[in-house]
């Protein structure tokens, strides 16, 4: 098993708490980090072998597979190398992890095939950030379920209804939590302090991780490449809603036209932005430009900016995140000329809680998604909250 997703999301914790509760025995487990000094000096195969004629072994954990060397070939080897085994991989770098991406150093047709070869031997899951659902259920010792897009289109109002009359018990309301879950919602390791400052601090540790250690690295950048890099993430961060103009981000960051839409490729695929196209068989391009493209999720967005000083245009533009955060990157999420989004062929406007049905045009299958509103009883006009309730 190959779990993966952006770094923060409680990778390691839910491995490790799955082992403990499957294994009882400790000698049954063995918990191996990537970056550990030893794999440095050794081949992991030779450690695993050695693990296995100690005591009869029944689970290898290993983290950050990603920072083994040619870490395909040498997973591939010891599933193959030890059949009697399970394999639980983790790494935090979706660039390295998602299928179909070529090991480093590898080009072409082989790489591919090889990734192929590997995708046989693994079951793959990625680890998202937490929903605005899992944010309650994991606050407040709640077991919310999850509903289909479909469920939320045609039963919001009952959907809704339920939601706002379990808050009360709790003394809160639901969009009083949604205003939590925008601000420090996203990844679990806010509930180690607390402390809102404490949290974006980290967040803020962890994108320059991604942009210098996953993106960095990979493409090999050096100091004043990075520093073009970081100053395209913090360009899409700080303008919302952000539709790029290739030409001028080229003379802000110096870099090349091409590297511009290279470093907007490996944004994306690093989970920090999500690119939206108008058409959506250019997403498969990495030289295609997006039409819009949104910070992955609120919480990055808010750790970027200055929490005093919120505008009206920062306001659309976390409604907009809120939205496509909570659809897969597999999900086609585009933006069309006459709405802000369409997911398949529904298309969605976002607003505030006073924009009404006449304000969205005709479109084939129209819905007005609406922020500070607890329940809806129109047809077509669903509360954004619950598209948090996606997953």
């Amino acid at each position: 098993m190959l779990l993966y997703g952006f770094r923060g999301t409680g990778k390691t914790t839910l491995l490790l708490q799955l082992a403990q509760s499957q294994f009882r025995d400790i000698d049954e487990w063995l918990y191996l980090t990537a970056d550990f000094y030893l794999l440095a000096a050794r081949p992991v195969y030779e450690l695993v072998e050695e693990f296995t004629k100690q005591q009869p072994g029944k689970l290898i954990v290993i983290d950050e597979v990603q920072k083994l060397p040619d870490w395909q070939r040498t997973v591939k080897n010891l599933i193959d190398g030890f059949p009697d085994l399970k394999f639980w991989f983790s790494g935090s770098s979706s660039i390295y992890l998602t299928e179909n991406t070529p090991a480093k150093g590898s080009t072409g047709a082989a790489a591919r095939r090889f990734d192929a070869d590997l995708n046989r031997r693994l079951s793959r899951y990625e680890l998202c950030p937490m929903s605005f659902r899992e944010f309650l259920n994991f606050r407040h010792n709640l077991d919310l379920p999850a509903y289909q897009l479909s469920e939320l289109l045609t039963s919001h109002t009952q959907i809704a209804d339920r939601l706002v009359v379990g808050m009360k018990p709790l003394n809160t309301t639901i969009l009083r939590e949604f205003r939590a879950y925008l601000q420090h919602g996203c990844y679990p390791f806010y509930f180690e302090s607390r402390n809102e400052d404490v949290y974006h601090s980290r967040l803020q540790a962890l994108v320059e991780d991604v942009i210098e250690q996953d993106i960095g690295q990979l493409l090999g950048l050096k100091i004043p490449e990075l520093q073009s890099l970081k100053k395209l993430y913090s360009s899409i961060a700080s303008s919302p809603p952000f539709e790029p103009n290739i030409a001028k981000l080229s003379d802000v960051c110096q870099v090349h036209r091409e590297k511009i839409y290279q470093y907007l490729h490996y944004l994306e695929m690093a989970g920090l932005t999500r690119n939206i196209y108008r058409d959506i068989t250019k997403a498969m391009h990495i030289t295609s430009k997006a039409d819009k493209i949104c910070l992955a999720n609120t919480n990055l967005q808010v750790a970027h900016s200055d929490p005093r000083v919120v505008s009206d245009r920062q306001t659309g533009s976390t409604r907009e995140v809120f939205f496509v955060s909570n659809f897969s990157a597999r999900t086609l999420v585009c933006h069309p000329r006459r709405a802000d989004f369409m997911v398949g062929d529904l298309s969605f406007e976002i607003g505030g809680a006073a924009k009404s049905r006449h304000q969205v045009w005709s479109e084939t299958h129209p819905y007005l998604v609406v922020d500070d509103t607890e329940v809806s009883y129109e047809t077509g006009k669903i509360p954004l909250y619950l598209f948090g309730f996606l997953y």
